[in-house]
């Protein structure tokens, strides 16, 4: 959460950082280009300034893909413990039948006693 909030003020950032030139121009001479070293340097900002954000999107992402990958490593584990219950359903179903048999043997045995 914190880390989120993190990412959320760096990207606030980047964004008052890009709209303060658009002010800033407005005022300048239109005709007039702006140094190429300003240029430049506002390049340099941004990408500095996008591989800040990156590198937190990625810390913010690591946790989560180190626990898809945990997930991923259990679920053959997993897959093979629904095919044993599958197995055991099926099995007991059988008794089941096996034991309403019996008793209607038995049954059939009890009345031929009588």
């Amino acid at each position: 959460m914190a880390q989120t909030r993190r990412v959320l003020g760096a990207a606030r950032v980047a964004r008052a950082r890009r709209e303060e030139p658009a002010q800033g121009t407005e005022e300048q001479d239109p005709d007039r280009a702006p140094p190429r070293d300003s240029r430049d340097s506002g390049r340099v900002g941004w990408q500095s300034m996008m591989t800040e954000l990156t590198e937190q999107m990625r810390a913010v992402m690591q946790p989560t893909h180190e626990m898809m990958g945990d997930i991923s490593s259990q679920l053959p584990a997993l897959e093979c413990k629904v095919e044993s219950m599958d197995e055991l359903v099926a099995l007991t179903e059988q008794v089941v039948l096996l034991e309403e048999h019996i008793r209607d043997v038995r049954a059939i045995l009890q009345l031929a006693d009588d």
